[in-house]
């Protein structure tokens, strides 16, 4: 898809201008989670892992809240690798055509 100005936009509706680097996307997953989803252009989707990571941070006192948190840690890394990869291919097919 192509935007009015003919720029190219991401599945989740995201105009696509310019690349972004996967090595920053995995390093503010790394250390902030979902901060690295918001960087690859999933604000609100990123921002809401992050405070699930944050209160099970809290709680993390408890077995449970400790899973949940590993596992949105682990879907935060997956959804900003194919956030940040969908939004470089784009940005490549809008270079070439």
């Amino acid at each position: 898809m192509v935007n009015e100005n003919g720029l190219p936009t991401t599945s989740y509706g995201k105009v696509v201008t310019g690349e972004k680097s996967m090595i920053l996307g995995i390093v503010l997953w790394f250390f902030l989670g979902g901060i690295g989803l918001a960087y690859a252009g999933r604000v609100g989707l990123g921002i809401a892992l992050f405070i699930i990571e944050i209160i099970c941070a809290f709680l993390a006192v408890f077995i449970i809240p400790a899973i949940i948190a590993n596992i949105v840690w682990i879907v935060a890394l997956y959804l900003t690798y194919k956030a940040i990869k969908e939004n470089n291919e784009l940005w490549a097919q809008h270079l070439t055509s």
